[in-house]
């Protein structure tokens, strides 16, 4: 096998060209059609959320505009290289000739042997190298080379065969394969270039790359939360931490202190906005301190920051605006690794505080805030009760609004969502009985609604009858692949859009223990069944369990239902049948049935044989 350069170039620019169009079309098209990613449709159209979402449109302008002068720069030195390449493809000739004796000799293809001779003589007196004058002697001799070569081939019969077949003459060459490199990048001082540039992508780059990689996967769980973080949350978290405790250790992640370290001007700027917030816990009849066990300095500042933000308390420097923006997208993020962690010590109480930060973060309110604090300009009580006022006492309560702003509540107010359990079943499929350790399906029915919205139009779900009926119900595949996601959610203080989701637990109050693992919902609309399976407690007896559910977004949303377990003793339950396990003889025209019958036969013969040798050993004995 030989290997030859590209010594004209043009596979190589074809290669280059083939490329740069991969690279060039689908990132264009994507910029130009897929470039624009603008706010959501649905999303809440209070004075409050419009405010929040011209500021987001403007960071995402910007962060637009300076990221697409670096794709526009990259876009035309790409196209510019591409239309390079494509006038040296177009303009390189390309030299691809194939030997053919009938063309060196001037006669078609086909043409009778005579005919051949003829012409062969003709030019063989033509380019004879003694027939010619000595300045054309060179040319002429390799004219008559050529034409002798052809007549052989078209005139022998082995030489023509090896033509027809191999396209040679000489018969099979030898294989040759080309490498699309122009020499010039391979031969000469290019080569010292093309070597460097292989070590620096292989031997410096590549490792370089995977290297990073590798040292940030270490350092992060599948779930994007620092390993450091992961050990100090199971560590410090305990069985009674309470949501203040569960925020003081959440401030100590290692995540604020890489990302919010103490800068030299938070020396006067964060004792400041700490008496502002104390100010304000003081006026909800609450509490803020520096905690006394995570000291760092950067931990006084998430933990100032994010409480300013519960309080609702302004922050007028720059840079601590960032980094509040920063502590509570993150804080959010950071409440499922607490979660996870109360999740596998079986913590229910926990997991329930883990929930309402949650919230908090979300609507910027502490969790002794009421429900009402969520919607604009006012500071009153419960949503549904708000709603289920008639308009005048409503107008009245409200009274110190004006009318914009009234409207502008009202508006939020419509939209709040109503969330219901309808209804619950928990039981063993296929058993009238629970016992120990039996695998127990619960079932539970959601409605979720606005509070503009009237439920009395709507039909309760038909409760199952006989024990076939809620065998059939808890059996049912209840996919929901296909649900509409809800809109977003109205969090004028968050600062990014938040689609709702809902938490399922199952769980036992008087043990402060989590029953079943929880179920997240993320496309919550109408009404929704939930199934979760788990195992019966060991013991029999009766337990009292409730099913919470609660939303990672909004305030006094959540919904709650008790359920009762009652656990009986095996025998309660009916014998189950025998089962005929004997296997039925095969028939004897079947190939089965024929080994069987000579299986027996092999038996018989054996017990008579054996019975033989025991009556000629009685014999035996009988004689002596």
């Amino acid at each position: 096998m030989q290997y030859n350069y590209d010594e004209s170039g043009v596979t190589f620019y074809y290669f280059v060209l083939t490329v740069l169009a991969i690279l060039l079309v689908p990132f264009t098209l994507l910029q130009l059609l897929g470039g624009k990613s603008g706010a959501d449709k649905d999303l809440c159209r209070c004075v409050q959320c419009r405010a929040k979402e011209r500021k987001l449109a403007e960071v995402r302008a910007k962060k637009s505009t300076t990221g697409g002068k670096h794709r526009f720069y990259l876009l035309a030195i790409g196209w510019c290289l591409f239309s390079y390449v494509a006038y040296k493809v177009a303009t390189t000739p390309v030299e691809l000739k194939i030997w053919d004796p009938y063309e060196v000799l001037g006669v078609s293809s086909g043409t009778e042997l005579d005919q051949i001779k003829k012409h062969y003589k003709k030019l063989s007196l033509k380019y004879h190298p003694d027939k010619v004058s000595e300045a054309d002697k060179e040319t002429a001799a390799t004219k008559f080379v050529e034409i002798t070569k052809a007549y052989k081939v078209l005139t022998d019969e082995d030489t023509r065969k090896n033509y027809e077949e191999w396209g040679h003459p000489d018969g099979r060459q030898a294989f040759t394969m080309g490498i699309a490199l122009p020499p010039w990048l391979i031969e000469g001082g290019s080569a010292n270039f093309v070597l460097l540039a292989y070590i620096a992508v292989f031997g410096v780059f590549l490792p370089l790359g995977v290297g990073r990689w590798w040292y940030k996967s270490r350092r992060y769980t599948k779930d994007q939360i620092m390993n450091q973080t992961m050990a100090l949350f199971f560590k410090e978290m305990k069985e009674n931490t309470h949501i203040r405790g569960l925020i003081d250790i959440m401030t100590d992640s290692a995540e604020f202190r890489e990302e919010c370290p103490w800068r030299p001007e938070d020396n006067q700027e964060i004792p400041a906005l700490a008496d502002e917030v104390k100010k304000a816990a003081e006026a909800r009849a609450e509490k803020f301190e520096r905690s006394k066990k995570f000291t760092a300095p950067t931990a006084y500042k998430a933990s100032t920051l994010l409480y300013a933000h519960f309080y609702r308390v302004p922050v007028n420097n720059r840079s601590l605006r960032k980094d509040q923006e920063f502590i509570v997208g993150k804080a959010a993020h950071l409440v499922q690794g607490m979660m996870q962690i109360a999740l596998s010590h079986g913590w229910l109480a926990t997991c329930m505080f883990c929930m309402d930060i949650s919230q908090m973060l979300v609507q910027g309110t502490s969790a002794q805030g009421a429900p009402l604090l969520q919607l604009p300009h006012r500071n009153i009580r419960t949503v549904t009760e708000l709603m289920e006022m008639s308009e005048d006492d409503r107008r009245s309560l409200v009274r110190t609004l004006s009318d914009e702003e009234y409207a502008d509540m009202m508006l939020v107010a419509k939209e709040h969502p109503r969330l219901e359990v309808t209804r619950a079943i928990l039981k063993v499929i296929g058993d009238d009985a629970c016992t120990p350790g039996a695998i127990i399906t619960f079932l539970v029915r959601l409605r979720l609604t606005k509070c503009s919205q009237s439920t009395e139009h709507m039909e309760a779900p038909q409760q199952p009858g006989s024990a076939e009926e809620v065998d059939k119900l808890l059996s049912m595949d209840y996919e929901t692949s296909g649900n509409p996601r809800p809109p977003p959610a109205h969090t004028p203080y968050f600062p990014l859009n938040k689609r709702p989701a809902w938490w399922v637990v199952l769980g036992d109050l008087r043990s402060n223990g989590i029953v079943a693992s929880p179920i997240t919902i993320t496309d919550l609309v109408g009404d929704r069944e939930v199934k979760i399976q788990f195992q019966a407690p060991a013991r029999v007896g009766h337990y009292p369990f409730t099913v919470f559910v609660k939303s990672d977004t909004y305030l006094g949303c959540d919904a709650r239902m008790d359920v009762r377990l009652q656990v009986h003793e095996p025998s309660v339950l009916p014998e189950e049948p025998e089962v005929d396990d004997e296997i039925s003889e095969p028939e004897e025209d079947s190939l089965a049935g024929q080994m069987a019958a000579m299986r027996r036969q092999q038996v018989a013969g054996g017990d008579a044989a054996g019975s033989g040798a025991g009556a000629a050993d009685d014999s035996d004995s009988d004689s002596d």
